[in-house]
């Protein structure tokens, strides 16, 4: 029994119109037993969704697409399942349901949320989503009566693993960790060995960087940190940071290549380091675990398999990335921060010379002081 593991999954944006009957150039994908994406959307519409975040949601006729992409099970421990409010996420269980599609990590209250998704009768999948962080603070968390996630924490995990048979084995899927950067927090690399080191635990499959990060190695297991997105398509956005999905353009449409407040109508494209995921394989009967890479093509939702010179660069960067988490805790700490300075920094320029292009400098003076107040 092998399963595959991917990153991101979104089916909206550009893939709604894309005309392609196969997105994923990948043989030893169609040649898992079974295959589990973390679904990154809900399904709703606009009328119903949350204007207090970043939003993501598709029109329920996308879900097609997941038979395309033979996708057996769905990861819903994520932000953006919420993002049609409580129906939203009650109406993409019911659709799920009906395509015959599994689920797990969120549900319409939290013995649901909870409940694992067994692949066998040896082995289950827990997911849940990390909350209360400045990186990612505006999460639903499932209680006895409202729909929402299953939050991450070592008391949690603890209690669902005490739950599994003992001659049973677990694989924790997590939605954790800061955006975009390459070193995760030290206490999640910390919270990765304690958990490794637990009897039942299989291995750990992050997500949420929306960028391929290293591995964790603990007791001959592994904790993947973050394997980046998938397929994620372009999309627009319009004010502030809400998926849009126009029918006409009065003007031109400017294009930006990171995740932030517009002012305007504005195509998003996902850069490089976005572009590049890891498909990661768990062989359930040999017990075995590796990974291969993927790359999005810039202009079309479609993903094919790295080879050659960049295959191997990719695994030389997540190697790279594995041994800094191996640095003494003040050393990575400090190199930590200098990570997340950087990208901050990078952001903030790259943000406000786009928005002076598009909403001229006093707007982009004013949007740029009400961020740094946050």
């Amino acid at each position: 029994m092998k399963v595959c593991f991917t990153g991101d999954l979104f089916l909206g944006g550009d893939i709604i119109n894309s005309n392609s009957e196969q997105f994923v150039l990948s043989q030893e994908y169609y040649a898992a037993d079974i295959r589990v994406s973390n679904l990154e959307q809900s399904f709703g519409s606009k009328k119903n969704r949350k204007d207090d975040k970043c939003t993501l949601y598709a029109d329920p006729q996308s879900l097609s697409i997941a038979g395309l992409l033979k996708l057996d099970v769905a990861a819903l421990s994520n932000n953006h399942i919420q993002d049609t409010g409580d129906d939203g996420i009650r109406s993409t269980i019911r659709l799920l349901k009906k395509n015959s599609i599994s689920y797990f990590g969120a549900g319409q209250n939290i013995d649901e949320a909870r409940a694992p998704y067994w692949i066998d009768n040896n082995t289950c999948v827990l997911g849940y989503c990390e909350s209360g962080k400045p990186y990612l603070k505006k999460v639903q968390k499932a209680t006895k009566n409202s729909p929402g996630v299953n939050p991450l924490s070592y008391d949690n995990i603890l209690r669902d693993l005490n739950e599994v048979p003992d001659n049973a084995k677990a694989i924790l899927h997590f939605h954790w960790g800061r955006e975009h950067v390459a070193l995760p927090e030290y206490d999640l690399i910390k919270l990765a060995k304690k958990l490794l080191a637990h009897e039942k635990v299989l291995c750990i499959i992050g997500l949420h960087a929306h960028r391929i990060q290293g591995v964790v190695k603990h007791q001959g297991k592994k904790a993947y940190m973050c394997i980046g997105n998938f397929i994620v398509p372009n999309f627009y956005i319009e004010p502030q940071t809400h998926i849009a999905y126009p029918k006409s353009f009065s003007e031109k449409v400017l294009t930006t290549k990171n995740y932030h407040f517009v002012g305007k109508l504005t195509y998003k494209k996902w850069s490089l380091k976005n572009r590049i995921s890891l498909l990661v394989f768990v062989d359930i009967q040999k017990n075995t675990i590796h990974h291969i890479p993927m790359y999005q093509l810039p202009n079309q939702p479609m993903v094919k398999e790295l080879i050659g010179f960049r295959k191997k660069l990719v695994f030389l960067t997540a190697k790279w990335y594995s041994l800094l988490y191996q640095l003494p805790k003040p050393a990575y700490i400090a190199l930590q921060k200098a990570n997340v300075l950087w990208d901050k920094v990078y952001k903030l320029t790259y943000s406000f010379i786009f928005l002076t292009r598009q909403n001229g400098l006093k707007w982009s003076v004013d949007k740029t002081n009400e961020y740094l107040r946050r």
